[in-house]
């Protein structure tokens, strides 16, 4: 999108309005919004030019999140792979849950704002994982494992599970160290923070049943 600064002085308030039509190649069928129908449907790049003021995620803003050159980025760094496995790890969505006015928002100090691209703080999207590994599974050729932080990280055994109080009498320091393990495992795959985050997996010359999580 494009907006303009708000002048020195006056309030914090931003406004974008439509940004160059899409082209055929920005526009990925794994990107497409569970209400998009056809390619000749009417797009929110499509729409009237209007301005609209940035106030948060319910804001009436219409917006389209072009991923083509993210998953490119990924489709170059999966073809450097001669054998091995590549991960990416980031917080995003999946076709059936995608964002219909865009996943655009601002983090000030580690809490969510209006995303005003003012300098005030940090604007970002979330990433359209489906796509990226759809984009990524072309060139290795081989399918791919998306699952969520919580999954993958049980499954290589972090499950955020107390230790055994016995362990407390038989060695205390080691009980001490194995709670903070567990507390630190905990918040790491917490399905409403960081579990939610997504992992895909993309082999590369290797056999899929190997993948701590299959496809």
């Amino acid at each position: 999108f494009r907006a303009a600064r708000p002048a020195q002085g006056s309030s914090l308030t931003a406004r974008s309005r439509s940004g160059c039509p899409e082209t055929p190649t920005d526009r990925t069928p794994t990107d497409r919004t569970p209400t998009d129908r056809t390619p000749t449907d009417r797009t929110p790049t499509d729409r009237t030019p209007t301005d609209h003021t940035l106030t948060g995620p319910d804001a009436e803003v219409a917006r389209a999140e072009i991923g083509r050159t993210r998953d490119e980025a990924w489709a170059t760094a999966v073809g450097h792979v001669e054998r091995g496995l590549a991960v990416a790890v980031d917080y995003g969505h999946l076709r059936a849950s995608r964002p219909l006015a865009g996943s655009l928002t601002g983090y000030r100090g580690g809490r969510q704002v209006p995303p005003l691209p003012d300098g005030s703080c940090d604007v970002t999207a979330h990433v359209a994982m489906d796509s990226v590994a759809s984009a990524g599974e072309r060139v290795a050729r081989c399918a791919y494992s998306l699952r969520t932080q919580r999954e993958g990280l049980r499954a290589l055994g972090a499950d955020g599970g107390r230790p055994p109080l016995s362990l407390a009498y038989q060695d205390p320091a080691g009980y001490v160290r194995a709670l903070a393990e567990a507390t630190a495992a905990a918040e790491l795959t917490d399905p409403a923070g960081l579990g939610g985050h997504l992992w895909l997996w993309q082999p590369v010359g290797l056999a899929v049943d190997r993948l701590p999580l299959r496809p």
